[in-house]
Order: C-alpha cells, then structure tokens, then sequence
C-alpha cells in the first residue's frame, strides 16, 4: 500500500523564476531596480521600512479591541467580550490618531473601528433580546 505523503512526495511545486520577475523594471536613473508601485525610485521594501535604529509603531489595543469585537460575535450571550471590545476600540482610535500626528503611520485605526462596531453591535443585541423576553 502507497502512503498518502509519498504518493505527493515525487510532485513538488515549482514557480518559475519569471513569475517574479513580472513587475521589475529597470530605472533609467542608475541601477536600481522599482517594484511596480514605486514612486521616489526605491523598491516597495524600502517604502515601507523603517528607519535603522527604529522600532515601528504598534497598536495593541487597536488589535485587541478587534479581538474582543470577534470573540462578542461569539460569545455575545456572556456581556463581556462587548464592552471589552468598545473601550479597547476607543483606546485603539485615540492611540492611531496620536501617532498619525506625531508624523507617523496611523496604525491599527481600522481594525480598531471594526472592532468598535462589533462592540457596539454584539453589546446591544443580548440587551435587545432581554428587553423583548421580558415584555
């Protein structure tokens, strides 16, 4: 009998060296090489890599605040992960604006409006439930 690892084990997945090399192209200002998007002449990397020395930006709450948003829709029955998710949306937008104006990325504001109305969504539906079981 042929075990199933080495039935597949003879067929590998290749990707052909072209296949990443669709959107290089060369700059005419030297030897550098552009990734499609580019616009000041540096690689996609470069755009997005902090400076040496730095450490970039993060927004704990912002993610935890989706976390908790995710986990309501689940658990919304025990009125926790709710309100857990709004206060930490809150703090998650707050901290995305105070980097956005200390000049760096606003990161995490998305997730931390997910998260809110998640929140604010799967918070109101138990008590709109108990409100009509108790009429």
């Amino acid at each position: 009998m042929v075990s199933f690892v080495s039935c597949f084990s003879r067929y590998s997945l290749t990707i052909p060296r072209w296949l990443f090399t669709l959107t290089e192209q060369r700059s005419t200002a030297g030897n550098h090489t552009t990734h499609g998007d580019a616009t000041d002449g540096q690689s996609w990397t470069e755009n997005y890599r902090p400076a040496p020395g730095t450490v970039a930006p993060k927004n704990t709450p912002a993610t935890l605040g989706l976390v908790f948003g995710i986990a309501s829709a689940f658990l919304f029955e025990f009125l926790i992960p709710g309100p857990a998710a709004i206060v930490l949306s809150i703090v998650g937008i707050r901290r995305a604006n105070a980097l956005g104006s200390a000049g760096n990325r606003a990161v995490g504001r998305g997730p931390a409006i997910a998260g809110l109305i998640l929140g604010i969504v799967y918070t109101l539906l138990p008590l709109l439930k108990i409100a009509i079981a108790a009429s």
